[in-house]
């Protein structure tokens, strides 16, 4: 994943508390929403290190790290421009 020079690499995330609201706002109730939302972090959590033998997730990866609570449209909007200013990068040589 972090070899392909052609990819931009952005990890989403939200606080426990945005997730668990937008979990609420699907019908669930809020020890449901607490309980699957701690449960879906360990999970993935366990698969990374398992397959790949690294911590999740690994900030080493990832060219931006978002935080979604600042809305979709602003999400969307910060990975477009991060997408074009990276394009606009002369090559760097290796030092």
């Amino acid at each position: 994943m972090s070899n392909r020079a052609d990819a931009l690499h952005v990890f989403l995330f939200a606080p426990k508390e945005e997730k668990v609201c937008r979990l609420r706002a699907g019908g669930m109730s809020e020890a449901e929403a607490e309980d699957h939302v701690d449960t879906v972090d360990h999970e993935r959590a366990a698969f990374i290190e398992k397959y790949f033998h690294m911590e999740w997730p690994n900030r080493l990866l990832y060219h931006a790290m978002l935080n979604t609570a600042a809305g979709d449209e602003t999400v969307i909007q910060m990975i477009l421009n991060l997408k074009k200013a990276l394009d606009q990068q002369p090559e760097r040589p290796c030092v």
